[in-house]
C-alpha cells in the first residue's frame, strides 16, 4: 500500500526537525565544553606562570583568592579531566552550583565545599559538582566504578593555600535521595557526633568498592559528590583517606 504524500511530507518534517535540534542541542554542549575549558586555562595560566620554588609553591595560590575572596583550593585527579578550583560560599552554600568562578551565572558551575567543611584540616572536606554531559566538572568520577581504573588512579591532590595534601581513594558507593535521607553522607563534615569508622561503616552499605584500609580517630577525609543516573536522584559518592604527614 502506497503511503500517502501529505503524510510522507509530515515524516519528513519531523525527522528535519529532530535533524535540526539534535545538530543544535550538540552545538550547545561543545559551546558549553568550549567556554568552561577557556575559563579554567586562563585561571590555570595564573597560577602556572608563577613560580614552583618550595617556598612559594602554595603563595600561587593567591592570584586566584585575590581574583575571588570565595576560592579555598584546587581540586586534581590524575587520569581525568579534573583540575579545578574550589570555593566555598558559608552563606550562600550553593552558589557555585549554578555560578563560575566569576561569580557569573552559569548553569555548569564550579566545585564547591560543603559550607560546613574545615579547609584544609578538617574531618572530612567534602566537594560537591556536577556530573556534566559534555565531560567536564565531576563527571569523571563515573571512572571509578571501573576496578581498572581504581587500580591505576587512585590518588587525589588537593592544594591549598597553606596545605599539598594527598588522598588515597578508599570507597566509592553510589546512594539515592531517598536514602541518602537515612544517611546524609553530606552533612558529616566533622566527626564530633559520629566516629571515621561509623560513617564509613554506614557507607559501606551502598558501596560498589571498598579496600577495607585502617581508619583510627585521627583519619581525615575527602568526599567527593556528583549525580548519579542509575538511581533516582542518585548521587556517586568518592571518600578518600588523607595521607599521613
Amino acid at each position: 500500500m502506497q503511503i500517502p504524500r501529505k503524510i510522507l511530507v509530515i515524516i519528513s518534517l519531523l525527522l528535519m526537525c529532530i535533524l535540526i535540534f539534535s545538530t543544535f542541542q550538540l552545538f550547545r554542549i561543545y559551546n558549553e565544553k568550549k567556554k568552561t575549558l577557556s575559563q579554567f586555562e586562563e585561571l590555570k595560566s595564573l597560577i602556572e606562570n608563577t613560580p614552583s620554588q618550595a617556598e612559594t609553591e602554595n603563595k600561587k595560590y593567591l592570584k586566584l583568592k585575590e581574583k575571588n575572596s570565595d576560592f579555598v583550593g584546587w581540586l586534581t585527579i590524575d587520569g581525568t579531566n579534573i583540575d579545578y578550583p574550589v570555593m566555598q560560599s558559608p552563606y550562600n552554600p550553593e552558589f557555585y552550583l549554578k555560578h563560575n568562578f566569576y561569580k557569573e551565572e552559569d548553569k555548569s558551575g564550579i566545585p564547591f565545599a560543603a559550607a560546613t567543611s574545615s579547609i584544609p584540616n578538617g574531618d572530612n572536606i567534602i566537594i560537591f559538582s556536577h556530573n556534566m554531559k559534555n565531560g567536564t566538572m565531576f563527571s569523571d568520577l563515573q571512572k571509578f566504578k571501573s576496578s581498572q581504573f581504581r587500580e591505576e588512579n587512585h590518588h587525589i591532590t588537593f592544594n591549598t593555600l597553606t596545605t599539598s595534601d594527598i588522598y588515597d581513594v578508599i570507597m566509592v558507593f553510589k546512594i539515592s535521595e531517598l536514602e541518602a535521607k537515612k544517611f546524609p553522607y553530606y552533612k558529616y563534615t566533622s566527626f564530633d557526633n559520629i566516629t571515621a569508622k561509623k560513617y564509613l561503616a554506614t557507607a559501606e552499605q551502598y558501596s560498589i568498592w571498598s579496600n577495607n584500609t585502617t581508619i583510627d580517630d585521627d583519619t581525615k577525609l575527602l568526599t567527593l559528590s556528583t549525580c548519579e543516573y542509575t538511581l533516582k536522584n542518585g548521587r556517586l559518592v568518592i571518600i578518600a583517606k588523607k595521607r599521613s604527614d
